[in-house]
């Protein structure tokens, strides 16, 4: 019984509360209401804005994981197949084929949607490094070539 007066109780301070608001609201002159209801607007739409664009961002970091990923990956298939690409003579190594070896792990729906390849190339320091370039539905890295 107890709690059911409290909620009770919160819930009349809660109409109370927003009663008040808008009975406040309500003798604000119309010029001043006007400008609160604009503000209001584009508030809520900075807002959309801003939700919009996280969820894009979620969206791509799957990729540019993916990127990542690839790149270890075919460093390890390099290394453990003793390939060495020079910076004008890269090795050219498969999405697929990485997968198909073991040493890329990918999200079934991922391996369906993507294409790619990672390039595996000895730089001015001697270090061997790899691009990883992939085309997936809505995602495409910069400088991926469908040769």
């Amino acid at each position: 019984m107890k709690k059911m007066k409290k909620k009770n109780n919160l819930l009349d301070k809660i109409k109370t509360i927003i009663n008040n608001m808008m009975n406040k609201y309500n003798n604000i002159p119309k010029k001043t209401k006007k400008i609160l209801n604009l503000w209001f607007v584009i508030l809520l739409i900075i807002v959309l804005i801003i939700i919009i664009c996280s969820i894009n961002n979620n969206g791509m970091e799957k990729y540019l994981k993916l990127e990542d990923e690839m790149e270890k990956a075919a460093l390890k298939y390099a290394q453990d197949k003793e390939l060495a690409g020079t910076n004008s003579q890269k090795i050219r190594l498969d999405f697929n084929a990485l997968i198909d070896e073991r040493y890329l792990k990918v999200d079934k729906n991922l391996e369906k949607k993507c294409i790619g390849y990672a390039l595996i190339y000895t730089n001015n320091d001697n270090e061997e490094k790899a691009s990883a370039y992939i085309s997936c539905n809505g995602y495409t890295t910069d400088g991926f070539s469908s040769k």
